[in-house]
């Protein structure tokens, strides 16, 4: 890390004037078409990017030394996480000294990607459940973070995992749901915003807007970037599964708990709430309380056999 960037670790009554952008949000739910949305405000994205792969062809925008990092945050769980394994995970363990080394790397890493750059665009879904851990690392590094909340119908995430991969859906409300929560709940009071996916493909232009009018980057939209990002980059022959809000209470499968969040976060990506009301804060913590009494009764032990054992890695 830079003279510079140690400076600012160490006065911690000064910013950096450095920004942290996170996107958050579920395995398959826009997450990268988002993430990609932000270089339109010219938010840097670094050169260290995950290739593009057969399931993601325009490609994942996932820096590759942080993809890193939260796998091996998986791994040093004392019951070890897969992406797809449905879990919530304890912070007490993402904050454990024996992460000490992943800490300190975690800081080189953001700490030389903001050296030339204001701001930082930062995406991996894995960041929904190690988010304590990143968090203590803004908070080293005195940068200003705010939160892009990916959106997406459960089903559309279920049919697209049942295609991929061959998981039940089951599985995947679960796994959509310990996505979602710790977005929530773990970013109240900073600055945010919620886009739902299917509305960004169809009208990019208002959901781009959006996130710059909530995360105050108004001034730094490029126009002409954002027409690029809609018209050539942006495909809507790649989504392959469609829902409406309303449809998760026609399906018997999605769980009660998924079925409120999906719909309170509907009216969210709507604008016909307000993601930092009281009620929002109320509900979400309610299911929180629902989600922990789940694996209190039926023991995580159970959930980590069904589901944690998949040959998918």
């Amino acid at each position: 890390m830079s003279a510079t960037s140690t400076a600012c670790v160490q006065n911690t009554p000064m910013r950096c004037g450095k920004s942290i952008i996170v996107v958050l949000g579920m395995h398959r739910s826009g997450t990268s078409a988002i993430t990609r949305g932000l270089m339109v405000m010219d938010v840097d994205l670094g050169n260290r990017l995950l290739p593009p792969a057969p399931n993601n062809e325009k490609g994942f925008f996932e820096d590759t030394d942080i993809h890193a990092i939260n796998k091996a945050l998986y791994r040093s769980l004392n019951r070890p996480l897969r992406w797809h394994t449905p879990a919530s995970v304890p912070k007490n363990e993402l904050l454990h000294k024996k992460n000490t080394p992943l800490r300190l790397r975690a800081i080189e890493v953001l700490g030389s990607r903001l050296e030339t750059v204001e701001y930082f665009g930062v995406k991996d879904p894995r960041i929904c459940r190690t988010l304590p851990f990143w968090q203590g690392i803004f908070e080293e590094l005195q940068v200003d973070v705010s939160y892009v909340i990916a959106l997406r119908n459960p089903l559309s995430v279920a049919k697209s995992l049942r295609k991929r991969n061959n998981f039940p859906p089951e599985k995947c409300h679960n796994l959509w749901l310990d996505h979602v929560l710790p977005s929530v709940l773990l970013t109240q009071g900073a600055p945010r915003v919620l886009v739902d996916y299917d509305l960004l493909l169809a009208d990019p232009y208002k959901q781009i807007s959006r996130i710059a009018l909530h995360l105050g980057l108004v001034k730094r939209l490029d126009p002409a970037r954002l027409i690029d990002f809609s018209q050539n980059f942006l495909d809507r022959r790649l989504r392959h599964a469609s829902f409406e809000p309303e449809d998760v209470f026609n399906d018997p499968i999605v769980p009660a708990p998924v079925r409120t969040a999906a719909s309170v976060l509907a009216d969210v990506a709507a604008d016909n709430l307000s993601l930092d009301s009281e009620y929002v804060a109320e509900v979400f913590a309610n299911i929180s309380g629902q989600v922990h009494k789940r694996f209190r009764l039926s023991g995580q032990n159970i959930w980590l056999r069904l589901f944690g054992t998949h040959n998918n890695i």
